[in-house]
């Protein structure tokens, strides 16, 4: 009897809990998509899981196309993300493809509007390890067969075997993957329809993705195909190439690869489409706020990640904050030093390096007394500063611009100025504590008479 070769997605058997941590498991997204705006029922369900911050997910291109005809692509595209694990997962919106390619069977949608969330990117293993993996070796598989129901389902499995390119056997002939040389390696387990572009992790090399569930063969042996992180990474070089060439063919946007940043006419950009200026300042906050919830430095390229997604509007600090809590509560077993990051240059404030908690900074910072060295002593008076604004005034009314906001912890911190007359100068409008002038000296004065009492 002929086996069949199932081109869709991974059913999961009841084995014994999977390793997905809670924070890995919102990675896995389920991806249903749509022949018309405004249709209820999908045309085709697969899986995927997030790349970056922006709610970006990589899946299998034939999960987004026409299988017996690939010249159609379907349009509408939603994503939906497990916010409870024993619950429906909840739909974050529509997806345009940024990137497919049938050969590769790699597709990447991003969320037109990401709410501000920082979505969870799992890291794909590192090049060339592929080469490492071994036979027997324990895998996570985490999406959405349909026969699962509508909440997601992680299990276990391991690796059973390695595709060899190009495949002669009649019975089980992947067609133009063959031809194309593209890298597969065999897991057990039964497959079934919507697990498509589902992640593979690994549980000896730090959880990261392995692989992605591509095919199955409807056998009862249950080898299942997974295509590996090398053509997974394939496509995404790719995928960022052609997003690189959108920008200006008279003056490209070039990749720094000592800097991990992109540069133009001699300045540094977060995006390969020179659109987002580096900003040190937002850099500051992102840092500082990984380190006071992790405990340790932010790796480099996801400094710049956040702080990117930050000034593009998209994301904020407080959404950032959220989740910090949910990544480093408690702070995860293992973690490896980040490369260092690079000196201040042309004025630009320092980020803390490995083992130091303070800033490069003037002598006199403000009321004429230097910064203190330890920024999280700044930071913590300023929670302490909100927190007992809020009691005083009331959320709703503590509206308070970036700028100003600035200006009144300085001047808790530095110039003892008192909360109740921090609270009673924004009651009375305006900006009436003393940018210079110390509490104690500023309240001997008339402008302090007129304006507090």
């Amino acid at each position: 009897m002929k086996h069949f070769l199932f081109i869709l997605s991974l059913l999961f058997v009841a084995l014994p809990a999977a390793a997905f941590t809670p924070l890995e498991q919102q990675s896995v997204v389920k991806i249903e998509v749509f022949r018309n705006v405004g249709d209820r029922d999908a045309v085709q369900q697969g899986s995927g899981f997030f790349v970056n911050y922006e709610g970006c997910a990589v899946t299998t291109a034939h999960v987004l196309y026409n299988q017996l005809n690939r010249s159609e692509v379907f349009p509408v595209i939603k994503i939906y993300v497990p916010e409870n694990i024993r619950k429906n997962p909840v739909s974050h919106g529509l997806a345009d493809i940024r990137y497919l390619d049938p050969k590769l069977d790699v597709a990447v949608v991003c969320l037109r509007d990401p709410h501000g969330f920082f979505y969870h990117p799992l890291s794909l293993l590192p090049a060339g390890e592929y080469n490492n993996l071994e036979i027997g070796e324990l895998m996570y598989l985490g999406g959405y067969p349909i026969i699962g129901g509508s909440t997601p389902v992680y299990s276990q499995s391991h690796i059973v075997g390695f595709w060899d390119n190009p495949n002669l056997s009649e019975l089980l002939k992947l067609d133009y993957f063959d031809a194309q040389n593209i890298t597969l390696f065999k897991v057990d387990g039964i497959m079934g329809p919507g697990g498509s572009g589902g992640p593979v992790l690994s549980a000896k090399r730090g959880n990261a993705v392995v692989g992605m569930v591509f095919a199955s063969s409807l056998s009862p042996s249950g080898i299942n195909f997974l295509l590996s992180s090398d053509t997974i990474q394939k496509g995404l070089d790719t995928y960022r190439a052609v997003e690189n060439q959108k920008a200006s063919t008279d003056s490209p946007c070039v990749f720094d690869p000592a800097k991990g940043l992109y540069g133009k006419n001699g300045k540094d950009f977060y995006d390969m489409l020179c659109s987002r200026f580096r900003d040190p300042k937002t850099e500051q906050v992102v840092s500082l706020n990984y380190e006071d919830r992790c405990k340790r430095p932010m790796p480099r390229q996801r400094l710049y990640d956040a702080s990117s997604y930050i000034i593009s509007g998209r994301g904020n600090v407080d959404s950032l904050w959220q989740y910090l809590i949910k990544l480093c509560s408690p702070e995860p077993a293992g973690a490896k030093d980040p490369s260092p990051l690079p000196s201040p240059r042309n004025g630009e404030v320092s980020i803390p390096k490995i083992g130091e908690g303070s800033l490069l900074v003037e002598k006199i910072f403000a009321y004429g007394k230097p910064r203190v060295e330890d920024l999280k002593t700044e930071q913590s008076a300023a929670l302490k500063l909100k927190s007992e604004l809020v009691k005083i005034l009331g959320a709703k009314n503590l509206k308070i611009s970036d700028k100003n906001w600035s200006s009144l912890v300085n001047a808790y911190v530095y110039g003892q100025y008192p909360i109740p007359a921090i609270a009673r100068s924004i009651q009375l409008g305006g900006y009436t504590v003393h940018p210079q002038i110390a509490f104690g000296e500023w309240k001997k004065s008339g402008d302090y008479a007129r304006g507090m009492k």
